[in-house]
């Protein structure tokens, strides 16, 4: 990667090294930088009042944010910047693309686990030892405050605390070709592919979903495209398969 100066580079260079020099003076959590930590203030601590909370919604994934920047920054995640040379997938950004180049082109897993054996398509050891902690770990460390129940990962926490809330949905998850319904991904995937023989839509590497304004998740059938790659592809505003906005 190329930088436009040296102060650039030497940001960069942290994520690297791991090398974390800003600290938050309220929990001590360290950062690379002051834009993350900043980031982090707004997050966890704006429901204490530390800073004026407002809620900004991404209308692709109805996700919402306290400022406009961090809505800024998690909309990249949605336009997609890159194509695969070897197929039609496009991706956010250069290290989601070599991943995939990794994983299905090349078919070459980096870091093998020793207690299992699976070879693992990862990028560095930060990986393999969230593998190793999730798979092969007795230490259920998320706890639910409401019934005490344990998870080996946080977003399992996350979705099990869905239940305890006012008007919990057991079926989040709706099927756009019938009246289904499922409570996860998996099973609506699995629906999508035995009964309606759907394909993965262009440019998409599996089934995603997004939420809709309603609450439900559906399956996203359009990939989201910078106007600069439309234009690198050749692809027009009217394709069915796309959506074009500017770059960001």
């Amino acid at each position: 990667m190329t930088f436009r100066n040296k102060s650039n580079l030497r940001t960069h260079v942290r994520h690297h090294s791991g090398d974390k020099s800003t600290a938050c003076p309220f929990c001590g959590t360290f950062f690379s930088n002051n834009s993350k930590l900043f980031n982090h203030m707004v997050r966890k601590l704006s429901p204490n009042g530390m800073f004026e909370k407002y809620a900004v919604a991404c209308h692709f994934c109805q996700k919402t944010f306290n400022s406009e920047r961090l809505l800024r920054e998690h909309i990249r995640r949605h336009v997609m910047n890159y194509k695969c040379q070897f197929c039609s997938v496009t991706l956010d950004c250069p290290s989601a693309l070599h991943r995939h180049i990794l994983n299905v082109h090349a078919n070459l897993r980096q870091f093998c686990c020793n207690l299992c054996s699976r070879k693992l398509c990862v990028l560095n050891c930060t990986d393999l030892d969230r593998h190793v902690g999730a798979i092969h770990s007795n230490d259920l460390a998320h706890v639910c405050a409401e019934c005490g129940d344990k998870f080996h990962w946080r977003k399992q926490l996350v979705t099990h605390m869905r239940k305890h809330k006012e008007g919990y949905q057991p079926f989040t998850h709706l099927c756009h070709l019938c009246e289904a319904r499922y409570a996860n991904g998996f099973g609506l995937s699995r629906h999508l592919l035995k009964k309606h023989k759907c394909k993965v839509p262009v440019g998409f590497t599996r089934y995603q979903y997004k939420k809709c304004a309603d609450g439900f998740m559906r399956l996203q059938t359009k990939r989201c495209l910078s106007k600069t790659l439309a234009l690198q592809l050749g692809i027009p505003s009217n394709d069915s398969n796309y959506v074009t906005v500017r770059n960001l």
